[in-house]
């Protein structure tokens, strides 16, 4: 299916009815179409503090999926997560509803906008996107935004609001990247992910190369990573005065110098053609939080904020739900929470960890998928050697058959092998984990969960049985 920005005619009495519903891309389009006073109903397979809380803003939530849930449907949402198989879906076919992908929603939500920004990019569109958003809260531009996350401090992953920019967090894991029509584009940075849908490189690229083109013909501009050189190839010669740049050392466009990495946070000196302009401290770490920043301060500097606002801003923005973090301190034991689950957001991860770390690093990993654990294997592998603990359970399936000879205790064993003085441990069962792990913890160990399943609730169960709280 060919995808592009597509017209869509929504009437105010329409019933939209999501698929899927407890998603993190879902969910915050149902609080968009929420917030616009519009009819929601959405199922999935189970209840979560997030379809609890959008039961209490009004959306019918239906647990499982039947074809009963779509009867009164004006229109039907779905995510690429959802299998062509589901009864929801083919009835919705088979009574010709208006079936609209997650990101033609979202695009439609965004029409009315003047200012439309799109955070795109293998790594850190989430906290990119919530960054931005505090900004111009900040500057007293009440934007809105829908993000993939919940930020930390509002607790929810959508709003809609009075001022005139919409800020996304763009998904290319199914190609929807081209569904947008943007006026701004950030793009963090491209690798190789999402492979069993863009099947080669170029096929990859070439879809964030259309996107780009899109926001040029919209008289928009690029926010280019130029530490990225797959994103930097992209750009055409003529669009160069429509793009601008950041980057972690010293380029065309924004850099950082004198990064220091605190107890509290991180600062570093923000720089552009070798003069200092600002320091800037946030509460996040890593060096990727400050790749993150720096995206974000570009795009507020184009909307015309000022430096002072910007660092006003970074200075209260707490970060993003399993972005790094904090759920638990106790006997000296730090225990964060991350959505890693590719490589480089592995490897990024724990460096940003182990700035704060004054003993053992700590890391309990869940494979997200065997499609990706098996394309990614070697790449794993190599993932975790700033760790001095890794701890692997079954790899989370996300709705994927298994695949013969992909299973964590490969992992396990080429891990071992490739990182002999590193220790390494699997776990099938999580009772049997927490049993063996929790006694072995000590003062100034850091602990980081990771992965895009539900092993955040493992985190939290680390951090109530230290506490003593269960």
């Amino acid at each position: 299916m060919q995808l592009e920005p597509k017209k869509i005619d929504i009437s105010p009495n329409s019933q939209i009815h999501l698929i899927g519903i407890g998603g993190s891309g879902m969910s915050g389009i149902a609080r968009g179409l929420i917030n616009k006073g519009l009819l929601v109903s959405g199922s999935d397979l189970k209840k979560t503090s997030v379809t609890e809380e959008l039961s209490s803003l009004g959306v019918e939530i239906m647990y499982g999926h039947s074809e009963k849930n779509v009867a009164i449907a004006d229109i039907v949402v779905v995510s690429s997560a959802i299998p062509q198989s589901n009864p929801e879906l083919l009835k919705a076919i088979q009574m010709r509803s208006p079936i609209y992908q997650r990101a033609e929603i979202l695009n439609w939500l965004m029409t009315d906008f003047s200012s439309r920004g799109v955070v795109a990019g293998t790594h850190g569109k989430s906290t990119t996107t919530i960054m931005i958003t505090k900004i111009l809260e900040t500057a007293g531009l009440n934007p809105s935004y829908i993000v993939g996350a919940n930020r930390l401090d509002t607790k929810t992953n959508a709003a809609i609001n009075s001022g005139d920019t919409f800020i996304v967090e763009g998904d290319e894991s199914d190609g929807s990247i081209l569904c947008y029509d943007a006026t701004d584009l950030v793009i963090t940075n491209l690798e190789e992910e999402h492979m069993s849908y863009y099947k080669t490189t170029e096929n990859l690229m070439l879809h964030f190369q259309k996107v780009m083109q899109r926001v040029i013909d919209n008289k928009g501009t690029l926010f280019i990573n130029e530490d990225d050189s797959n994103t930097v190839s992209l750009i055409e010669k003529e669009w160069q005065s429509q793009a601008q740049f950041f980057s972690l050392t010293k380029g065309k466009g924004l850099y950082a110098e004198n990064i220091q990495f605190l107890p509290e946070g991180t600062s570093f000196d923000l720089y552009e053609k070798g003069s200092r302009l600002e320091t800037i401290f946030m509460k996040t770490q890593g060096y990727h939080n400050v790749c993150n920043a720096l995206a974000a301060i570009q795009f507020s500097r184009h909307r015309g904020i000022s430096l002072e606002t910007i660092v006003q801003g970074l200075s209260v923005f707490y970060g993003a739900n399993r972005r790094l973090e904090q759920v638990g301190f106790e006997k000296d034991i730090l225990v964060y929470d991350d959505y890693a689950h590719h490589p480089t957001e592995i490897t990024t991860t724990l460096n940003g960890a182990k700035n704060v770390t004054k003993g053992r690093l700590i890391c309990i990993f869940q494979p997200h998928r065997f499609s990706r654990t098996q394309e990614l294997f070697s790449e794993f592998v190599h993932s975790f050697s700033d760790a001095d603990w890794l701890i692997l359970t079954d790899i989370y399936p996300a709705n994927e058959p298994p695949i013969e000879g992909i299973h964590s205790e490969k992992l396990r064993d080429s891990v071992k092998e490739q990182y002999p003085q590193l220790l390494v441990d699997y776990f099938s069962q999580e009772e049997a984990l927490l049993k063996d792990v929790i006694p072995k913890l000590k003062a100034g160990d850091v602990l980081v969960t990771m992965g895009a399943g539900n092993i955040g609730d493992l985190a939290h169960a680390i951090a109530d049985q230290l506490s003593g709280s269960c």
